[in-house]
């Protein structure tokens, strides 16, 4: 004898209350748990927005490089160093520090990333992006990410329709000449990109005019492992050599486990599974301990113990798949309005749905097991006699 889907449908359904409420919870736990889910990966993309554009095999930053906001600086000497070894084909500089860009509306300065580059060196690739570098050879010329936070004004749209457009950085008269596509994260609002030259113009006074990182090409047919370790045992102790790969995942590994918002982020992630998890098992074991006769009834009529706990099993799928359905929708509707108010790249991709509707399910079946605890009671000796 089996006991149904239907049965553990009709079981479900019984207490019209009990059930709103328990996919309600189910339905705010997928919400919490996909706007975490969201959040943390938006937080991984942006943390390497920047350096994914970065024209580089091999990575070279100073010994105290942490993160991006917190680089340390390279000796000069040791990018003629870099490119003395045979297999080195270029060693370009990239300077990053910040400076202050004056709103032309309401005239309030706000921090923004600023990034030298020696403009005859390919630093940057952005695919299906026509960037002029070369505009940054004349001093005090800008390009604009034009993705930026609105906090800095129509900077985007007055370029759009000049050309370029005077704008004052760090109280000093600049221009843009150009614009960009890269877009803020959870530490930047925005990115200007100048000449080596007039980024130390820009910063002089408040960051160093030394390089922060080193962008190594390697020369056709050359080994990446074995230039890395040419270069690590060659170089002096102050700098420090990634493959671009290892350079992207040291980042995302700070922002994840060593930054306080990733902990942040795991932790709303887990208290969603927990809430979730004590409404489920709370409306399961109340459903299982007000029909208790109804199993006992069943036991009688020859139901084993496993029969009777997969028909909780199966009212537990149940709550899974129906609180998932409104859950993933609320959890759309607060991407949409945080990647407008924030521009953070929130996308509802198959991959974080299906991972999340995995912890969900897990959630459910977990409460629904906790619940069947309260089946051991179900002795029809006990509840007839």
């Amino acid at each position: 004898m089996t006991a149904g889907l239907s049965l553990a449908w009709l079981q479900l359904t019984k207490e019209k209350r009990h059930f709103a409420a328990a996919l309600a919870g189910v339905a705010f736990a997928v919400t919490l748990m996909l706007g975490q889910i969201g959040l943390r990966d938006s937080l991984l993309a942006t943390g390497v927005r920047m350096y994914s554009h970065l024209n580089a095999d091999i990575v070279m930053t100073s010994w105290q490089y942490q993160f991006e906001q917190g680089t340390g600086v390279i000796a000069e000497q040791r990018f003629a160093q870099a490119l003395a070894q045979p297999d080195v084909a270029s060693c370009a500089p990239l300077q990053i520090g910040w400076a202050a860009l004056q709103n032309p509306v309401d005239h309030q300065e706000h921090q923004i990333v600023l990034l030298g580059v020696d403009p005859s060196q390919d630093v940057f690739r952005f695919a299906e992006q026509a960037v002029d570098f070369r505009a940054l050879t004349r001093a005090g010329t800008l390009l604009f990410d034009d993705q930026s936070r609105m906090m800095f004004g129509p900077v985007a749209a007055a370029v759009r329709s000049n050309g370029r457009f005077k704008v004052r950085v760090s109280r000093r008269e600049a221009e843009i000449v150009g614009l960009f596509r890269l877009g803020p994260g959870f530490g930047t609002d925005g990115h200007l990109i100048a000449s080596d030259y007039t980024y130390r113009v820009m910063t002089s006074g408040t960051s160093s005019p030394l390089p922060a990182l080193g962008l190594i090409r390697i020369r056709p047919g050359a080994g990446r492992g074995q230039v890395l370790h040419e270069l690590s045992a060659t170089l002096p102790a102050d700098v420090r050599f990634w493959s671009m790969e290892e350079f992207l995942n040291r980042e995302k590994d700070y922002w994840l486990r060593t930054s306080p918002i990733g902990f942040v982020f795991t932790a709303g992630l887990l208290i969603g599974l927990i809430v979730g998890s004590v409404v489920v098992y709370q409306i399961l074991y109340a459903d299982v301990s007000t029909h208790l006769p109804e199993y006992a009834t069943m036991k009688a009529m020859g139901y084993r113990d496993l029969q009777l706990f997969l028909l909780v099993l199966r009212q537990a799928v149940l709550m899974s798949v129906l609180g998932f359905v409104p859950g993933a929708f609320m959890a759309e509707v607060v991407y949409s309005i945080t990647r407008r108010a924030t521009l953070l790249p929130l996308e509802m991709t198959l991959q974080r749905s299906a991972q999340v509707y995995l912890l969900t399910l897990l959630m459910c079946g977990g409460s629904g097991a906790f619940a069947m605890l309260a089946l051991r009671k179900a002795d029809p000796a006990e509840i007839f006699r």
